[in-house]
């Protein structure tokens, strides 16, 4: 919707969960933060889980922990991995504290860490994010019965450099009552993609064309609603069978990884 006076931007935007998950362990230590995994970051310190934890331990003190972390979603893909993982740090730590996890300072946390963290502390399917994305109204999401192919092309795109190229192309502020949130599938057969709509898809299809093909593609194999997911890179698809949804993820270009997911 525009630039902040504080550098952030004002959006709109619909969060929904999926079966896609990481693997976070966390272990009681005598002191620290001992982490082993992937190396997301250059500085481990900007490592989203680290951060969580520090965070949570300097506000609520305790003792140490170790966490272990299994990686399945890809990095930089604009499926919400490195928040998911922080929000279950602060969920698991909560458990381990006897803390309920309800405590209006985790949402503080976790705003702080990233502004679409506080969704993955909700116990819901989708929400609507406002503002920077961390205010939250609960919404109505892909239906349970549908299956989502999620396909991940092997290459990241920059959440900070698709804003940039945002606000290159952005001529003025969008109004926020022109953006109205509905279900991402709608039940009309003339409006498969009525209800989906991405300011970053221009941006990255143009730098991009694969995307571009890929999501048209998908369209043409019977995906009900196709499209990038948040900044990118990564596309996905909605479909109302199991076998189109994996017959999807089965053709897609290589060297791309596909996953079949549920809403959940």
């Amino acid at each position: 919707m525009g630039k902040r006076s504080d550098g952030y931007h004002n959006l709109v935007t619909q969060y929904q969960r999926l079966s896609l998950n990481d693997v976070v362990s966390l272990y009681p230590t005598s002191s620290g933060i001992l982490y082993t995994g992937p190396r997301l970051t250059e500085k481990p310190e900007d490592n989203l889980v680290v951060r969580a934890a520090e965070k949570f331990l300097g506000r609520f003190g305790g003792l140490g922990v170790a966490i272990t972390l299994t990686k399945r979603i890809p990095i930089g893909a604009g499926l919400g991995g490195g928040s998911s993982d922080a929000a279950a740090v602060l969920r698991g730590l909560a458990l381990m504290h006897g803390i309920d996890v309800d405590n209006p300072f985790f949402f503080e946390i976790a705003a702080e860490i990233g502004s679409d963290t506080p969704f993955f502390l909700l116990n819901v399917p989708s929400a609507v994010g406002e503002s920077k994305g961390e205010r939250l109204n609960v919404a109505e999401g892909i239906d349970s019965r549908m299956w989502v192919t999620v396909l991940y092309p092997g290459f990241e795109i920059s959440t900070a450099r698709a804003y940039k190229e945002f606000d290159n192309t952005l001529t003025q502020p969008v109004e926020n009552d022109t953006f109205k949130v509905h279900s991402l599938v709608t039940s009309e057969e003339s409006g498969l993609r009525f209800n989906y709509h991405n300011d970053f898809e221009r941006i990255a299809f143009e730098a991009h064309p694969e995307l571009r093909g890929t999501c048209e593609e998908l369209l043409k194999v019977g995906a009900i609603s196709a499209g990038l997911a948040g900044s990118g890179s990564s596309l996905f698809a909605i479909f109302d069978d199991e076998t189109k949804a994996r017959s999807a993820a089965a053709q897609r270009p290589q060297p791309w990884l596909g996953f079949v997911c549920r809403p959940c």
